[in-house]
């Protein structure tokens, strides 16, 4: 499984006008082996891009750790994002740490057919919750963030996908790649 993050930025208005961020591999062709494993954790990176609107010119890249555990018994995923560091898109320079994420409770799915498993969650529907260096993304704080992705490998060995988080005055979004 590989993954990979692209955006088209318009740098005159800080907006990130499209992303993408996607995993490539042989998907699950169900989740038979989930009762098996109980619980699991994946281990791997993320890669993304953020505009901060309060400042002109600063799209910068994200690169960070992600973890994520699977509980196959409950049908729920956690994702927590950390280590980020944020780099200058033109030069590669080291910019500094960036934040931190936490997703909760995103739901696993098989859809069965031609649909692979995987996973979803969005906050403001049911038990999903997600925080940015530990405050809530919510429309209370006129937030949002999403996280989805799809299981890799018979075994269930690979996950892959996405996340993004809209906050006031941010844009952030990337693709992610982990194994167990």
């Amino acid at each position: 499984m590989t993954f990979a993050y692209w955006a088209i930025v318009n740098t005159t208005s800080d907006t990130i006008i499209t992303a993408a961020g996607g995993s490539l591999g042989t998907p699950a062709a169900d989740l038979s082996a989930g009762p098996g494993l109980g619980t699991a954790t994946y281990r791997g990176t993320t890669l993304g891009g953020i505009v901060d609107g309060a400042t002109s010119g600063n799209f910068r890249v994200l690169r960070g750790d992600i973890q994520l555990d699977a509980n196959f018994t409950t049908g729920r995923l956690d994702a927590a994002i950390t280590g980020t560091r944020l780099a200058n898109p033109d030069t590669g320079a080291d910019l500094g740490a960036g934040p931190t994420f936490q997703f909760t409770g995103a739901t696993i799915v098989d859809a069965g057919g031609a649909a692979s498993p995987g996973f979803q969650g969005s906050t403001g529907i049911g038990a999903f919750t997600a925080t940015m260096n530990g405050a809530a993304l919510n429309a209370g704080t006129g937030s949002f963030a999403d996280l989805a992705g799809g299981f890799y490998g018979n075994r269930l060995e690979e996950v892959g996908g996405g996340w993004y988080v809209i906050t006031p005055t941010e844009e952030i979004s990337g693709a992610f790649g982990a194994a167990r």
